[in-house]
């Protein structure tokens, strides 16, 4: 890239927002657009989502039906994609 092609690429990038900034990184790098439902959940909104108790959660997680996500800088921290959740869900029924 030339230098004046590296200028307008940082000038334009420094008025995208965060989001719009990640989804032309993800498309430049031909990556599938993650979709809105990738947040992480915590055990007790996955309980109360499905109506059952921590421990079945975690049972759930050990056994492979929910991917458990260990959180970043914690030891034991974790929690599920809302998308494998929702997922589980609409299987399900």
């Amino acid at each position: 890239m030339r230098g004046a092609n590296i200028e307008l690429a940082k000038f334009v990038l420094a008025r995208l927002s965060a989001k719009d900034r990640q989804i032309l990184l993800r498309e430049l790098a031909g990556q599938p657009e993650q979709s809105q439902s990738d947040k992480i959940l915590r055990r007790a909104q996955v309980a109360k989502q499905f109506g059952v108790s921590l421990g079945a959660i975690d049972l759930w997680g050990k056994q492979g039906i929910l991917q458990r996500i260990k959180l970043p800088n914690r030891v034991r921290a974790c929690g599920y994609r809302e998308s494998d959740v929702c997922a589980l869900i609409r299987g399900a029924n």
